[in-house]
């Protein structure tokens, strides 16, 4: 189930947004027309196609354009908008030994 952003989080969204956004034309439809998202979104590493669970993500704030539905992107941590979270309580793998043989 999707936990909903808190009230203080929204607010920094969308002061951020205020802040610094600078509206320009989508670069898809040419309109004007953005709104920030109403939760943040994530997005993970790259693990060559698989999902590995316990990996971190990347928080992020949408700005959505209203008109196509382009969607830019903004780290949510470097906005000031969240922390890091906390950390891992697991240890990564290990990396297996390589088994390539020497030339």
């Amino acid at each position: 189930m999707l936990a909903p952003v808190d009230d203080a989080t929204r607010a920094r969204m969308q002061k951020w947004a205020d802040t610094h956004w600078k509206h320009g034309a989508c670069s898809i439809c040419s309109s004007n027309a953005w709104e920030v998202g109403q939760d943040l979104a994530e997005m993970r590493p790259y693990s060559g196609g698989s999902i590995v669970l316990g990996t971190g993500v990347y928080p992020l704030l949408p700005i959505i354009c209203t008109v196509c539905g382009n969607t830019l992107l903004v780290n949510a941590i470097a906005a000031g908008i969240t922390d890091r979270g906390p950390p891992s309580s697991e240890e990564p793998p290990e990396e297996p030994p390589d088994s390539t043989p020497p030339p």
